[in-house]
């Protein structure tokens, strides 16, 4: 990578006989525009491993972002030879040292591996306040599953982890008690702040409830899992110099066109705008920023409501506010009866000019293969481990519960 100066590679490899051979054992790297560009992210990392199925034995570990406009945001990627305690601590070390900087404080969100979890109990930078750790809701709904066979259940539990405030969350957990008390209890062992949005002190996630993103980045790497770590690598390599390019190029288009936001953003926006028609605003308090809004007669809620509006303390007992870091509809109400714009209540996270940051870094051409330097050690064939039998290659990934998906029906005329 030296044509890509401030990319970060770790080799990790085992003693041989030999002093001059050596024995693959890990490998780690991240581009620099993903490390540079990760300031201009939301300060959420989703992580994940799957499993290579050709030739070479392990698993690829990834760690990706999200940008303000709801992207995913590649960050980093590891080879291992298992998913393992050693292998995770190894990962998140690197991740933590040489992705995230010092002074920024994140939300890992990740299933509850055992492997993870050794990582964040011996793991000194996964400490002190820096990382906020949060469960996989998709995950958590897996092994809900799995233990009460319920389609009822499993939907109640999938709502109330996404329940945007206490009320509704309290509400959805009385109806799982009400049907199975045992699942409830298991549930409730749980912590709530790891599983739920209502519980998410602080808008840790940014609404961010399953690393659906690291999974879906897998899905595009389906093709290469395959290859050996070289061609793995090149073709991380070729994926981000397009999508960088890509992205960067849409960000420049919507900022020519006048757009403060970028596009995912702005609709919703538009959105909660289109909404705020149907709030009657109150005014309790105009120094303190104090006001309820009644929500009536819209397409989107059943029945008429009231919430709470703290301008100052940027709060709306909604709670969307809060957990999404953007403004609701009831918050677009109160700025329309006041008056004033509500762009300066969006966080500069979420702009167009933060979103252009993400993708500024330029992944360099590589030079031929001809001019790279000289390994000073000894290739060594793998181990035994680290091959597969030889024969027709078994396929190890097959649907489960987690690819569940509520059916749609059309209306029937």
């Amino acid at each position: 990578m030296g044509s890509n100066h401030g990319t970060v590679v770790d080799l990790q490899t085992m003693a041989t006989d030999s002093p001059t051979s050596f024995q693959f054992k890990y490998v780690f790297w991240s581009f620099r525009a993903s490390i540079d560009g990760f300031h201009y992210c939301l300060p959420v990392i989703s992580v994940d491993g799957t499993h290579l199925y050709g030739k070479y034995k392990g698993c690829l570990l990834l760690a990706m972002a999200m940008t303000g406009n709801g992207e995913i945001f590649p960050l980093a990627f590891s080879i291992v030879d298992a998913e393992d305690g050693r292998s995770w601590k190894w990962f998140l070390t690197n991740v933590m040292r040489h992705v995230v900087p010092p002074h920024r404080r994140v939300c890992i969100i990740s299933d509850r591996h055992s492997g993870i979890e050794h990582a964040f109990e011996n793991v000194p930078e996964l400490g002190g306040g820096r990382v906020t750790r949060r469960y996989c809701l998709r995950h958590l709904r897996s092994n809900f599953w799995n233990k009460f066979r319920s389609k009822k259940l499993r939907t109640l539990m999938y709502k109330a982890g996404k329940a945007p405030n206490r009320s509704e969350f309290d509400q959805l957990l009385l109806q799982i008690a009400s049907k199975n008390q045992e699942a409830y209890n298991w549930l409730n062992a749980i912590p709530e702040h790891k599983w739920t949005l209502s519980h998410d002190e602080g808008g840790s996630r940014y609404g961010v409830m399953t690393t659906n993103s690291s999974e879906s980045f897998n899905h595009v790497l389906k093709g290469c899992r395959c290859l050996p770590v070289y061609a793995i690598v090149m073709f991380t390599y070729d994926k981000l110099v397009k999508l960088f390019d890509e992205r960067r190029t849409s960000g420049y288009v919507w900022q020519q066109s006048g757009y403060n936001f970028p596009m995912n953003v702005w609709k919703h926006i538009r959105k909660n705008e289109e909404n705020r028609l149907y709030c009657r605003v109150v005014q309790h308090h105009a120094q303190q920023g104090i006001y309820s809004v009644v929500v009536d007669g819209s397409s989107y809620i059943a029945q008429r409501e009231t919430f709470t509006v703290n301008l100052n303390a940027r709060t709306c007992s909604c709670g969307q506010w809060v957990t999404f870091h953007l403004p609701c509809n009831h918050v677009h109400a109160v700025c329309h009866f006041c008056n004033v714009t509500v762009d300066h209540l969006i966080p500069n996270i979420f702009s167009i000019q933060s979103y252009i940051n993400a993708y500024s870094g330029i992944i360099m051409p590589l030079p031929d293969e001809s001019q790279w330097p000289t390994p000073e050690y000894e290739i060594l064939r793998p181990t035994p481990r680290q091959t597969t039998r030889t024969g027709r290659r078994t396929r190890t990934r097959y649907p489960n519960n987690m690819d569940y998906r509520p059916r749609r029906h059309r209306n029937q005329e």
